[in-house]
């Protein structure tokens, strides 16, 4: 098994950085919708992009609470091949200042054979993390009187 994860800190409240997060890159939209039409449970195919290679995945909603998390786990053709649990938790530090972490758990057969795409995707997690920063702090900026 493998873990990844990339946090950082934003100054907007919780309620802003969830909805920057949905209208980001940071997660496909099929999760999404998935997300807003709460299908907790009901796998879906999903395709992501990882090391300039697309891939079809078999994608499972495990759970979501608005303004506070999202997680999923996803497969790679079957269960036990490669494997990924996926989440994105947010904290509300004060009314005006949340932390976004965003996580994953790597696991199966494949596991010790992507090391690069592994460290490629951390890299990504970063980059969307910075991006949902931008939109979450830009979107509250507007917000403010």
């Amino acid at each position: 098994m493998r873990t990844i994860r990339a946090e950082i800190r934003i100054s907007a409240p919780d309620d802003v950085v969830w909805k920057a997060l949905l209208a980001s890159n940071a997660i496909p939209p099929e999760i999404g919708d998935a997300v807003h039409e709460m299908r907790i449970g009901q796998p879906f195919r999903v395709m992501m992009s990882s090391g300039g290679r697309t891939m079809a995945l078999t994608v499972t909603l495990l759970a979501a609470s608005p303004f506070r998390y999202i997680r999923w786990k996803g497969c790679l053709w079957i269960p036990g091949f490669f494997d990924g649990e996926h989440s994105f938790e947010i904290i509300e530090e004060s009314s005006e200042c949340s932390r976004l972490i965003q996580h994953e758990k790597f696991s199966g057969v494949l596991v010790p054979f992507l090391s690069r795409t592994i460290d490629q995707t951390k890299e990504k997690f970063e980059e969307a993390n910075a991006a949902v920063k931008s939109l979450a702090e830009q979107g509250y900026a507007r917000r403010k009187p």
